[in-house]
């Protein structure tokens, strides 16, 4: 809640409102406009930079495994050891080949080698047969592979070939026959694969390297030294400047380390966003300020000239001036306060004509007084009762114990006038229950209310008495005492009905109860079933109240009436 007070005016405090208010909003805009750019920015740039690193180098590992796999197989085809050994054609070997190298995402250019270099098959166009047999790059991998010749041969390729087959990469292992080298097996990666895969993709420049940083395919040979390798700054950190931009890189390993996948993408244009967007808040924050500044005096001084014409009603009904009624016409919300002045204005002259005032009091004290009233009677018999119990029961005596005491705790520290039916209904219960301990057998009980009806309010303890009445009177001439209490809705009206078998009420007693419930004034003997009869018609008018239906010799039904909780009624 805002406290920055320096002065006791309304008008400065509004003032002072709309300057802290305004500040709060401009920073709210700048906020809003941080979270966004950084919201963006990991979205668009580093979460694409990462995925897509990702998918390079997933790329990568599973075509690379997939040529060391299908290379230690190749070298062991029946096709590929009859060429070599002059038993077979050599187009059976270039037919496994051909096939073998359309089926790869990684397009590739084989060539199959005999022990002195000799190209015995290839896909290589012939420009680019005779710079393989002329390169001195040719004898180092055949001397590699003889060096290890269990081992896949898998490096850089500088031999630069023509049409289209270049390849920054090869794969190579010998050919074996009885443990005997007769020749090698090469695939060329071609350069052009990987342009196709990293094609469109919504990185600016992807590279890829050996563990020593050589390039072997790269989008920009900008990223390119004169020695090969990679040249784009500082790694160390995600952003790099490179061809004085700012770049996000992002570098990953594959193939154990031997390959390195680095994904770059440009933010200088998320830095010009941030400078526009910078200018844009101030432009609209000063707007703002413009804004407040001009406007915020009018609106005060409207507003003030409506909260002046109310002061100056209060004033007038402070010095007495009764009759005083505020009769200029201003905003609506504004106007209904007027018209709520004015309202009470009239209740207040209207109280004051008929002394209602004092009559009100003394409604609220003549319900206090009969909301306390509790019979001694009932203390008197758990008491006695429980003196017994506890010679003779020790757990019954406790639960007599513990119902008792919420029955105390209910009465004396619950400090409404009304409360909740099902909480009223909940003392009853435990009032009954100490009853029924009492008599046992000889009193049975049902109490029926719904769910719905427990948050209803009712005066507090109004169902004791009638209970207590039904005990009473009705289990001294009786075997088998029932006593049902149900609560039901009856023409948007609640209805607590209280049922018994006992004795009954004979008909001149009968008229006599129900003449007594009429009488406003009366003191009578049988506080009980006035008292609650009195506390309704106090709390919500003539309307509702107390009735008694009774037949001697067959039982009596006491029905209270209350409104529904909520209906607007005259009391």
């Amino acid at each position: 809640m805002y406290r920055w007070r320096r002065t006791n005016k309304f008008k400065d405090y509004i003032v002072e409102m709309f300057k802290y208010y305004t500040i709060i909003i401009i920073m709210m805009i700048f906020i809003l406009f941080g979270i966004s750019i950084l919201f963006n920015f990991r979205t668009t740039i580093v979460k694409t930079n990462r995925l897509y690193n990702k998918s390079i180098g997933n790329f990568i590992e599973r075509e690379f495994n997939n040529f060391r796999e299908n290379i230690d197989n190749l070298v062991e085809e029946e096709a590929i050891l009859n060429t070599l050994n002059m038993d077979g054609k050599v187009w059976e070997s270039n037919i496994l080949l051909y096939e073998y190298v359309n089926r790869q995402k990684i397009k590739s250019s084989f060539v199959l080698l005999d022990m002195d270099n000799h190209i015995i098959t290839t896909n290589l166009y012939r420009e680019n047969q005779r710079i393989l047999s002329t390169s001195s790059m040719l004898v180092d991998i055949t001397q590699r592979i003889r060096d290890n010749p269990d081992v896949i041969y898998a490096d850089l390729n500088s031999i630069k070939y023509d049409h289209k087959q270049n390849s920054p990469f090869l794969f190579a292992k010998a050919v074996k026959d009885d443990g005997e080298i007769i020749g090698y097996l090469i695939f060329f990666l071609k350069e052009e694969s990987f342009k196709l895969y990293t094609r469109g993709k919504q990185v600016d420049i992807v590279i890829l390297t050996d563990r020593y940083e050589n390039v072997l395919f790269t989008t920009s040979n900008l990223t390119l030294n004169s020695m090969g390798k990679i040249n784009i700054g500082n790694r160390n950190k995600n952003t790099t400047m490179f061809n004085e931009q700012p770049y996000y890189v992002i570098s990953d390993r594959v193939q154990n380390g031997d390959i390195h996948v680095v994904t770059m993408t440009s933010i200088d244009k998320y830095k010009q966003f941030l400078i526009i967007g910078v200018l844009f808040s101030l432009g609209i924050s000063f707007l703002i300020i413009v804004l407040v500044t001009i406007l915020s005096p009018k609106i005060i001084e409207r507003n003030l000239r409506s909260l002046d014409s109310l002061v100056y009603g209060v004033g007038q009904l402070k010095e007495g001036n009764i009759d005083y009624r505020i009769e200029s016409r201003t905003f609506d919300e504004f106007q209904i306060i007027y018209d709520e002045f004015n309202n009470m204005a009239s209740r207040i002259q209207t109280l004051i004509e008929h002394n209602n005032e004092i009559a009100e009091r003394k409604r609220v004290m003549e319900i206090r007084h009969l909301e306390n009233q509790f019979n001694p009677h009932f203390v008197y018999n758990v008491m006695e009762m429980l003196r017994y119990e506890i010679l003779l029961d020790p757990k019954l005596a406790s639960d007599i114990l513990v119902s008792f005491a919420k029955l105390m705790r209910y009465t004396t520290s619950y400090g409404s006038v009304e409360v909740p039916l099902g909480v009223d209904i909940s003392y009853i219960e435990s009032y009954l229950k100490l009853q029924k301990m009492r008599f046992n057998k000889r009193l049975n009980y049902n109490i029926v209310v719904e769910d719905s009806f427990k948050d209803y309010k009712v005066p507090k303890l109004i169902l004791q008495p009638i209970v207590e009445n039904s005990i009473k009177h009705g289990i001294e001439n009786t075997k088998n005492l029932n006593i049902d209490v149900i609560v039901r809705e009856v023409n948007r009206d609640i209805e607590i009905v209280v049922e018994d078998n006992g004795q009954g009420i004979k008909e001149d007693k009968l008229i006599y109860l129900r003449e007594l419930l009429r009488d406003d004034t009366a003191m009578p003997e049988h506080i009980g079933l006035y008292n609650a009869h009195r506390i309704i018609r106090l709390l919500y008018g003539g309307s509702y109240g107390l009735t008694i239906h009774s037949k001697y010799g067959v039982g009596t039904k006491i029905i209270l009436r209350m409104p529904l909780i909520g209906d607007e009624r005259d009391v």
